[in-house]
């Protein structure tokens, strides 16, 4: 019904009713869509644009004149949205027809303004497709038929039946990714197999049962069994997986002696009958003839033969002397005195019995207005009467009189001593000079007024003093030249021609009136400076490349700028290798691009195809070989390598990767180990490459450490830079703390 109400309003709109009205405060482009003939099963959209003349807030597209299928509304950025004079906003109206019929509808486009309500018209006819150019749906990834004159759109079949890779179809090439199976674990073996992802730990066994085998960092550590029974008398090793603790063999084999084994070493004790000795070589124990044959060579002793048995008496160095330390040295008697001093000056130090007396030094003068002390070993008794008194000898504090100046005389040259009425005044000389710009004292009785010191130790400054305040003026270095860079540098004008140069050598470079003028200059056979071609009249002429890339060299995540011409208006593909490099924008002279797959780290080939139609001739590639360089990570230093556990370190690099990278870092412990540092994260300037990773300094004892720092992303490994990292002894206060 409501279609046939439409067709009347049509008929109307052709005959005797007016064209739909431009509302004084709105227009809307077109005020009517007519789509034509269009095929059963495919969709043509058309924009529409709403513009205001003063600020409109347009309402809810179709509130009250809805579109009904095959008619759609899509992509409406002006519903409930505001238009500011000059302004404008979009909307589409698509048409699909699902059957052989001709449609007719209406749209209303209502707004809070009486002189801003639209209504737009739409009409179309669906009919059979008669070839499969009738069925193009746009979509590079289907194949468009006409099957009894209905249009099949079937998907591009992309399954490689290889359940190890992940299958889509973009721009119509098939995209079979491997499925990404790492897990991030260096001590482990990645694969896929029936679309399982394997990852088998790394065979570090050494087949030594002795050694204690793990991965760490991708590196087999095989630890020596700790085989140590901290017993220093026993032999300590492996056999076969187990410990073998060995008693250290300390037999003699002589009969006369007890053999053992103390902290390690061999003791081999007489065990000869009281009065005799062991003869070594015979084991027998014998009685001695004489005092040579008991010598133990010990001088500390005397050698005496008793009986027929040796006696070895300990000399007697005991001086009956509580207060010495006895001892016998190398056959003489050692009497020194015990060590007291208590290294206080203000102390008597004494031994009495045996026992240190450290007796505080008597400073007492037994006079009342006095303090007494000991300072440094000297004793010092201060006056602590009131000022202007003196302490009598009694102890009591009396006034000082005077009779001459020369009474109140106070040691102090910086002073006027003068005796007023039998008082002694010492009045400091006043020597203020009026100027806020010195700085005013009396040194050994004379007057010293030193300039402020405002020298703020820059050349490229006029420093001097106004009113006690330091001005410090920059010098002027304008030459009054707009075409020249005006610095100070050390003190001396530095006045330096604007660079003006704009690397390219088809143009004349200079400045006029402070603007650089690059003018395209005729220097026919200058080869231009991206090496691509030769200048003619002021134009590069391609030789090789038929356009530019910035940067020319990257990393997985880097943007890619391309300048060029004859890409189309549709986007088309960009190849980096054999790899897509990902579109993120599409112009006729220019496309930009995200780079994310792994690739070997040498220059690649750069292919830009354009938009590809079926039913037309193909596309010519534009190629570029060796156009951009892959790069692997760069490091260039640890910031500040110093730091406590739980804190903060940056390490500053370039070519870190910023898409599916894995970055790492090891702390080298010792020659055998290293100590993983645990990464919070990294980043990269996707046009430059300058990147910086963030890793948390491990649990470790406070000391110095040696270090070895590398990294990884999915290109390959970075160099490796090497120093001494030092851990501090820091509070927990401190954890997250960021060292810059």
């Amino acid at each position: 019904m409501k279609n046939f109400l439409c067709l009347v309003i049509a008929l109307c709109a052709l005959t005797l009713c007016p064209s739909p009205t431009t509302a004084q405060d709105c227009t809307v482009d077109p005020v009517s869509i007519d789509f034509g003939t269009q095929v059963v099963g495919t969709t043509t959209v058309e924009i529409v644009s709403i513009s205001a003349a003063v600020t409109t807030s347009i309402l809810e597209i179709g509130s009250t004149d809805p579109l009904d299928a095959p008619f759609i509304l899509q992509n409406d950025g002006c519903s409930n949205t505001m238009i500011l004079p000059g302004g404008s906003c979009n909307f589409e109206i698509a048409f699909n027809p699902t059957n052989i019929n001709t449609f007719i509808d209406s749209i209303n486009i209502p707004s809070d303004s009486a002189e801003c309500s639209l209504t737009i018209d739409t009409t179309g006819d669906g009919v059979e497709c008669t070839q499969g150019s009738d069925c193009d749906d746009q979509d590079l990834c289907t194949t468009d038929e006409c099957v009894n004159n209905v249009c099949e759109n079937t998907p591009l079949d992309c399954d490689d039946q290889d359940l190890c890779t992940t299958d889509s179809c973009e721009t119509g090439s098939c995209i079979n990714e491997p499925l990404d199976c790492d897990d991030q674990d260096l001590c482990t073996t990645d694969s896929c197999e029936a679309g399982s992802c394997i990852n088998e730990p790394l065979d570090c066994d050494d087949q030594d049962l002795c050694t204690t085998d793990s991965c760490e960092a991708g590196s087999c550590i095989n630890e020596p069994l700790d085989c140590d029974d901290q017993d220093l008398c026993t032999t300590d090793s492996c056999l076969a997986g187990s410990c073998i603790n060995e008693p250290l063999d300390c037999n003699d084999d002589v009969a006369c002696t007890d053999d053992s084994c103390v902290d390690g070493n061999c003791v081999n004790a007489d065990n000869c009958p009281a009065g005799q000795s062991c003869e070594l070589g015979t084991g027998q124990c014998i009685s001695c003839t004489g005092p040579e044959d008991c010598n133990d060579q010990d001088l500390c002793t005397t050698d005496t033969c008793v009986d027929g048995a040796c006696v070895n008496t300990p000399i007697d160095c005991d001086d009956q002397d509580l207060c010495t330390t006895d001892e016998c040295v190398d056959g003489s008697c050692i009497n020194a005195p015990l060590d007291c001093d208590d290294q206080d000056l203000c102390t008597t130090d004494t031994c009495v019995a045996g026992n240190c007396i450290n007796e505080p030094l008597d400073c007492n003068d037994d006079v009342a207005c006095t303090d007494d002390s000991c300072v440094a070993g000297q004793c010092t008794n201060v006056n602590n009467c009131p000022e202007g008194q003196i302490c009598m000898p009694d102890g009591q504090c009396a006034e000082q009189p005077c009779e001459l100046p020369e009474d109140c005389i106070d040691d102090d040259p910086c002073t006027v001593d003068e005796c007023i009425q039998d008082s002694c005044v010492n009045t400091p000389i006043d020597c203020d000079d009026q100027d806020a710009c010195t700085i005013d004292s009396c040194v050994d009785g004379q007057c010293v007024n030193v300039p402020n010191d405002c020298d703020d130790q820059d050349a490229c400054t006029t420093d001097s003093c106004v009113d006690g305040q330091c001005i410090n003026e920059p010098i002027d270095c304008d030459d009054q030249d707009l075409c020249t860079v005006d610095t100070c540098v050390d003190g001396q004008c530095v006045n330096a021609p604007l660079d003006c140069e704009d690397q390219n050598e088809c143009t004349a470079d200079e400045c006029v009136e402070g603007e650089c003028i690059n003018d395209p200059a005729p220097l026919n056979g200058a080869e231009c400076q991206d090496a691509t071609g030769i200048c003619d009249d002021g134009e590069c002429v391609g030789t090789g490349c038929d356009f530019t890339i910035e940067p020319d060299e990257g990393t997985i995540g880097t943007k890619l700028k391309i300048v060029g011409s004859g890409f189309g208006a549709r986007k088309g593909i960009v190849y980096v290798g054999k790899y897509k490099c990902k579109v993120l924008r599409w112009n006729d002279d220019s496309i930009g691009c995200i780079f994310r797959q792994q690739l070997p780290a040498v220059p690649q080939d750069v292919k830009v195809i354009p938009y590809y139609n079926p039913n037309y001739e193909d596309p010519c590639p534009i190629e570029c070989p060796e156009a951009f360089t892959i790069m692997v990570p760069e490091l260039y230093d640890l910031i500040r390598p110093t730091g406590c556990p739980g804190e903060i370190v940056t390490i500053e690099g370039k070519y870190f990767g910023n898409y599916k990278s894995k970055f790492k870092i090891y702390l080298r412990t010792d020659e055998k180990r290293w100590k993983k540092i645990k990464v919070l994260g990294w980043d990269m300037d996707p046009y430059t490459g300058e990147s910086y990773c963030r890793a948390r300094v491990p649990d470790l004892e406070p000391g110095e450490y040696p270090f070895e720092i590398r990294g990884r992303n999915l290109i390959g490994w970075s160099n490796v830079i090497s120093g001494v990292f030092v851990i501090q002894p820091c509070g927990d206060d401190d954890d997250d703390d960021v060292i810059e």
